[in-house]
């Protein structure tokens, strides 16, 4: 047995021989308050799976901020060198005829 036991309105510890706090609070009340504060009340069904879904979610964006998206088909700023274009074929000219009428 618990040498004091706490007073649920004032919040001292009130020793256990006594069967009433300084307060008014008689022991057997705060007894009751402090085991209906100790239940754990269950989640509803609903409000689980809205959290559920919205760790889902979370993660989903966590993965798809760090994971790159596809090849990266920019030229990066610093230190890029344009590939000169291949020169296309060039015909030549056609040479004036030496005979002229």
């Amino acid at each position: 047995m618990a040498a004091t036991w706490p007073c649920p309105s004032c919040g001292r510890r009130v020793p256990a021989t006594l069967e009433e706090c300084r307060c008014g609070t008689p022991r057997p009340a705060a007894s009751a308050l402090l085991r209906m504060a100790g239940r754990r009340e269950k989640l509803p069904k609903d409000v689980l799976a809205l959290l559920v879904l919205l760790v889902l979610v979370l993660v989903a964006g966590l993965v798809t901020l760090f994971l790159p998206y596809g090849p990266n088909r920019l030229p990066k700023l610093l230190g890029f060198v344009d590939k000169p274009r291949s020169p296309a074929a060039a015909t030549p000219a056609p040479q004036p005829s030496a005979t002229r009428r």
